[in-house]
């Protein structure tokens, strides 16, 4: 007998690394799909070097070189920071952001926060632009001033708001301590000091201006830096020491133009573009290049530590030494209008207009996933695309479950065809029926073929909707061949987005005037017998919320849910839009009024359960079924969401993984529902073994859809009874009396509707 479980427990082990493999993730967790790659400054620290980036922060560990990522999701407060620095003295590491939050950590495992500065309601520009300290005291640079903090507290000593004459709440751009002074640069307002043992830093006159005196000229000072007891200043591009009698003079090493000043581990660094010159302590001088762009540099030891623009950090530990790129696996960008997913694995497509429609420069290119062989970034700079032609302004993606294939178009350039993240074909209006904004077919036009929908019918059929384009709707049939529809049919063609109904209708959102309506009704080569109307806001043609409908889907009923800019509406009855009859779409009604009224809905999608996700410009709003229950609102202050600004949502329906594409990047949640099966195998259950530490929801996967789940024990006693959500049941490992249940070996007896029992997955629990 205990042979027999120590087979069940390994077996069931197996099929759970079999799932985590999938997404590892639980049911309520997330997971980001954040870029890295445009790396702002770093700091170093005891073998180990923090970056900031436009996503947030990576560490680098360079005796085991592990990259470590970090987000909203372990808990850094934005994915925007704006500063890093290490205070060497107390080794607590800093990063400040635009609204005036900073992170602290000496364990990044354990982050901790300083909100006084945001949650100030006196200063609205609040951006933390340097930081400064001497392990007693943390000097804090902002938009309005400098804030003084004691670093044995975390209390405020000082807050000060004007230095000298400079006007009130000017900007501190740069800050820095040396020879027990504070000196603090001002841009067009100059270059200030003070004594750090000051009574009342507060005190505009314990301020000295330092610029326009001594050989400092009086011209924008922008960074300062201060190495030992030598100060620098980079006034415009060159940098100014200053010298033991108190003259300023243009450093005879750093005489040349520069865009970035710094210092730290004992050396000053100056980089402009991809150059940098390096001065350590010792006076060791070196000058470096690296490809790409330099945001920021330091040095440490014999190595140059570069922030580049484009890819991550590189480390040069010296000459005839390779330069190091360290970036982490991530997208190319953060860049993300619409993503499709499923099978577990999905697509980006970044960008490729801005928020008027109107043509966007993007050639980041197409972003593929999947969980076995990580990231595919398929564009010019890899390689991946051809530097002409097919490349840019990817906007648009259509992915079909079946076939595994997925369909990405540009707002510009076409269509390319995708499986397993590898290009199979390519459409444009040389080769395919795809139309074009001009009068004719111009290939060296880059904005002439704007890919706004995608669709396939039942029939195989491939509908494309266009933008502008001189037949807005076309469509590749089966056997390849195309048809295109008359463009005189469609009026203001601002066409950015379509779905097809049950009955084969298509609905194509038009930019401000509504829907479109088309059905070819089953004789896609005969124009006389077209259904052709527009649903627009008025009464008995549709009766929209607004005719500026943003987003559109079908839920699992058939019914079509339709968000505007100030709401959401539902229309019940596709089959008479389908015989061409505009009849009235109806609101859900949520506490006694329209679900969702007067938010902007950019997205909405469909779990495994029918439930919607909606993505607005406050966050992601989950709601039942009927739209008449609010489950959930995720927002940026009670969750890691990026950002309030949800611009696309989607569910991959083998795993329930929902992904939210925000102004700001990619995440991810675990949700609880998956597409249920038209049978039951495969039954998956995880954890497994359910451990006593665990106090997740045991998660039961691959049940037919809405099916009664049963957990029993070995011997068939009812322990709980549940009911699938689509194609997924979970369970908190309580029993019918609320007791945890005890060890042993249980069983999921999944049911169809018809109370016959399709399946049974086995799983173990341990409470010792």
């Amino acid at each position: 007998m205990l042979r027999h479980i120590i087979l069940l427990l390994l077996g069931t082990l197996f099929a759970t690394s079999i799932l985590q493999g999938q997404n590892g993730l639980q049911i309520g967790e997330w997971q980001d799909y954040i870029s890295h790659r445009q790396a702002l400054q770093l700091v170093y620290r005891n073998g180990e070097t923090y970056t900031i980036t436009r996503g947030g922060m990576f560490s680098y560990k360079h005796s085991s070189q592990e990259i470590r990522t970090f987000s909203t999701i372990q808990q850094l407060h934005s994915t925007d920071p704006s500063t890093i620095y290490h205070d060497e003295v107390s080794g607590i590491i800093f990063v400040g952001f635009e609204d005036g939050t900073i992170n602290f950590f000496e364990d990044p495992d354990d982050m901790r926060f300083l909100t006084d500065i945001r949650r100030n309601n006196f200063f609205t520009q609040k951006e933390i632009n340097d930081f400064a300290g001497d392990g007693n005291r943390l000097y804090v640079a902002t938009d309005f001033g400098v804030v003084v903090y004691d670093l044995k507290n975390f209390l405020t000593v000082f807050t000060i708001t004007q230095m000298g004459e400079n006007p009130s709440k000017s900007p501190v751009q740069s800050i820095s301590l040396s020879n027990g002074k504070v000196w603090i640069s001002l841009g067009e307002f100059g270059l200030y000091t003070a004594p750090t043992n000051s009574i009342n830093l507060s005190d505009p006159t314990v301020w000295e201006r330092q610029d326009g005196q001594n050989g400092l000229p009086m011209i924008d000072a922008l960074d300062i830096a201060s190495l030992g007891d030598e100060v620098f200043v980079r006034v415009d591009t060159t940098v100014y020491k200053r010298n033991p009698d108190g003259n300023w003079a243009i450093d005879a090493y750093f005489d040349d133009t520069w865009d970035y000043l710094s210092a730290q581990q004992g050396a000053i660094s100056a980089s402009r573009n991809s150059r940098t010159r390096t001065r350590k302590i010792s006076g060791e001088e070196r000058e470096s290049n690296t490809l790409g762009k330099i945001l920021s540099s330091a040095v440490v030891a014999d190595t140059v530590f570069f922030a580049n623009n484009f890819n991550g950090i590189h480390l040069l530990p010296g000459k005839g030494v390779p330069v190091q790129e360290v970036v982490p696996a991530g997208p190319y960008s953060n860049n993300c209008t619409r993503i499709v997913a499923g099978n577990g694995e999905f697509y980006v497509a970044p960008k490729g207009h801005d928020e008027a429609y109107n043509p966007s420069p993007d050639a980041s290119g197409i972003f593929y996933y999947n969980p076995s062989d990580g990231w595919t970034l398929l564009n010019k700079f890899q390689g991946t695309l051809p530097d002409e032609g097919m490349n840019e302004r990817f906007a648009r993606a259509y992915y079909d479950v079946n076939s595994r294939q997925a369909y990405l178009g540009s707002w510009g350039q076409g269509i390319m065809l995708l499986k397993d993240g590898q290009p199979l074909a390519t459409y444009t209006c040389e080769n395919s029926g795809l139309s074009h904004v001009s009068a004719t077919c111009n290939a060296n036009d880059d904005q002439n073929t704007r890919v706004s929908g995608m669709a396939l019918d039942q029939n195989g059929t491939f509908w494309v909707s266009m933008s502008f384009a001189q037949e807005p709707l076309v469509a590749m049939k089966a056997d390849g061949s195309w048809v295109k529809f008359p463009g005189n049919r469609f009026v203001n063609a601002n066409f950015i987005d379509m779905i097809i109904d049950d009955y084969g209708t298509k609905w194509i959102l038009n930019r401000k005037n509504g829907i479109q309506i088309f059905n070819e009704n089953g004789t896609i080569d005969d124009f006389t017998d077209d259904i052709n109307f527009r649903l627009t806001s008025g009464l008995n043609q549709g009766f929209l919320p607004s005719d500026n409908v943003l987003s559109i889907a079908k839920d699992k009923d058939g019914f079509i849910w339709v968000g505007s800019d100030i709401g959401v509406t539902v229309f019940f009855d596709p089959f008479s839009i389908s015989q061409g009859r505009p009849i009235d779409a109806s609101c859900p009604v949520f506490n006694l009024r329209c679900l969702l009224k007067d938010e902007q809905i950019n997205a909405i999608a469909v779990d495994g359960g029918n439930r919607k996700w909606m993505g607005t410009n406050n966050g992601v709003f989950l709601v039942s079924e009927d739209g008449d229950e609010l489950i959930a609102n995720f927002r940026t202050d009670n969750s890691p969401l990026l950002s309030n600004k949800v611009l696309d949502v989607t569910v991959d329906g083998s795993t329930g993984e929902v992904f939210f594409a925000t102004d700001k990047g990619l995440i991810s949640y675990q949700g609880d529902a998956t597409e249920g099966a038209s049978r039951c195998t495969d039954v998956l259950v995880y954890p497994n073994p359910v451990f006593h530490s665990f106090d997740g929801l045991i998660t039961i996967r691959g049940s037919a859809s809405s099916s009664k789940v049963r957990i029993t024990t070995v011997t068939g006693m009812l322990v709980k009874e549940l009911t699938a959500e689509g194609g997924t049941a979970t369970w908190d490992g309580y029993d019918l009396y609320g007791n945890r249940v005890a060890s042993g070996i249980y069983l999921a007896l999944i049911s169809r509707n018809d109370g016959e029992r399709a399946c049974v997955g086995k799983f173990s629990v341990i409470n010792r």
